[in-house]
């Protein structure tokens, strides 16, 4: 007879553990002020990378989540209307205009307001701007008690800015003097500690739960067409330090690509800014003999996306990843000239 064969039994496999996920705050907590959570990693880049928190936190989470494809905002138990409302009350006339327009626009059911902070790039403008997202957080929740709010930042250069960071002017092909430049780092770095501070204020005090995020905004992050060049300082060197990490400190392949023997990372300069005529505007370069512009065009989207990103990652930082950050980015089909700084996608 033959033999049966027993079956091998199988290791038991153990079980799925679920990914971590923010716990929604209930309403109970959320009038004990006390949320206790763990927050996963975020989809993110060689920046933005930060390892799970467990933190405590005093307000609702805001994420955005993908239902059947398509993205819906959360803010603890709640679900938004992608709709918003957005006002600069950047004068008391505009002020005042915003206000009624809120008003207007809570009677249509919307609920998320968008509004414009300005940032004095100074010592106490953290305090200055926490000052006017207390003053509209108070107002919004007078129009609806259910009212979010979406911070749009802008940082404003204030005093003598110019003599302060002179290295950070830029002057223009057309002769006008504009900034600070976007490579500024030592202006940018004042940007970024008042903004780290305000996002903390914010999430000490009440106006944490009626704030949805913050929106970045720098003139919408791109140079205009018809100006020009950055041409300061700050960019300069930033340029080269960039040509070194991008050419791997490798002089054959720099002067290869700039078609010119003599050239060196301590002598590279911005190439000359031609302006773009309707009847030969383009958008391709000869990579044999007009590598430096090619350079120089990919240089200037790689500065401004990594500024971006470093400012994401201090708010992300400092709200303990609760609030959504965003920027007006990546314009590719809005600005055709190829020194916009939108193209660095990836």
């Amino acid at each position: 007879p033959t033999r049966k064969r027993r079956a091998r039994r199988r290791k038991a496999e153990p079980e799925a553990v679920p990914e971590a996920v923010g716990e929604i705050p209930t309403p109970q907590a959320e009038e004990a002020g006390i949320v206790k959570t763990t927050i996963p990693p975020e989809e993110s880049t060689d920046i933005l990378e930060v390892p799970p928190l467990e933190v405590t936190l005093r307000h609702p989470i805001a994420r955005v989540h993908f239902h059947r494809g398509i993205p819906q905002i959360t803010f603890g138990e709640r679900v938004l209307r992608p709709l918003l409302f957005f006002g600069n009350p950047h004068t008391p006339e505009a002020a005042m205009r915003v206000h009624q327009q809120m008003q207007l626009a809570s009677e249509a059911g919307v609920t998320l307001f968008a509004l414009l902070i300005v940032l004095p790039v100074r010592d106490t403008g953290a305090i200055e701007a926490f000052d006017a997202v207390r003053y509209w957080t108070t107002l919004a929740r007078e129009i609806n008690p259910d009212a979010l709010l979406l911070w749009r930042i802008v940082p404003v250069p204030v005093g003598t800015w110019q003599k302060e960071f002179p290295e950070a002017v830029i002057r223009f092909a057309d002769g006008t003097v504009g900034g600070p430049s976007i490579c500024a780092d030592r202006w940018w770095d004042i940007v970024q500690r008042q903004l780290t501070e305000l996002v903390r204020l914010v999430e000490q005090e009440g106006e944490g739960a009626s704030t949805l995020g913050y929106h970045l905004d720098w003139g919408e992050w791109f140079l205009p067409e018809s100006a020009g060049y950055d041409m300061s300082e700050a960019a300069v060197q930033a340029f080269r330090e960039w040509l070194r990490r991008h050419f791997r400190n490798d002089t054959v392949s720099l002067r290869a690509s700039w078609f010119n023997g003599e050239i060196n990372f301590s002598t590279a300069s911005i190439p000359p800014f031609v302006p773009s005529a309707p009847l030969t505007k383009r958008q391709f370069y000869d990579p044999r003999r007009e590598g430096r512009w090619i350079d120089y065009h990919q240089f200037l989207s790689d500065a401004t996306a990594r500024r971006i990103l470093s400012l994401a990652r201090a708010v992300k930082e400092a709200c303990h990843r609760r609030c959504l950050v965003g920027a007006s980015y990546g314009y590719v089909l809005e600005w055709k000239h190829p020194h916009a700084g939108h193209f660095a996608l990836s």
